[in-house]
């Protein structure tokens, strides 16, 4: 999802750059919530603390398609205020295959 969901066209145009947000998590809850516009059939659209799941990113358009990126997405249950003690505590990093 585009960072402004309300705001932002399903398609842009290719220019500057657009922030997209792929998952939320949510003080008081147990899992974070995955925010795409579909979900294939294997894909839970949150993802449990104490769980980790990698996840697959690519930009495609009508003439071009990126290298495909995978992420991989782990939170320990723990919620902190703190942004820079959260990021020990939800962990989202590019994975290499």
């Amino acid at each position: 999802m585009w960072q402004w969901p309300n705001l932002m066209p399903l398609y842009v145009t290719v220019g500057s750059p657009v922030v997209a947000t792929f998952a939320a998590l949510l003080k008081g809850s147990d899992k974070i919530e995955l925010r795409m516009y579909w979900y294939p059939n294997n894909l839970s659209s949150s993802i449990k603390s104490g769980d980790s799941t990698r996840l697959e990113f690519q930009a495609v358009s009508d003439t071009a398609e990126s290298k495909p990126i995978t992420i991989e997405v782990s939170w320990d249950g723990e919620w902190v205020k703190d942004r820079k003690e959260m990021q020990k505590h939800c962990i989202v990093r590019e994975v290499s295959l």
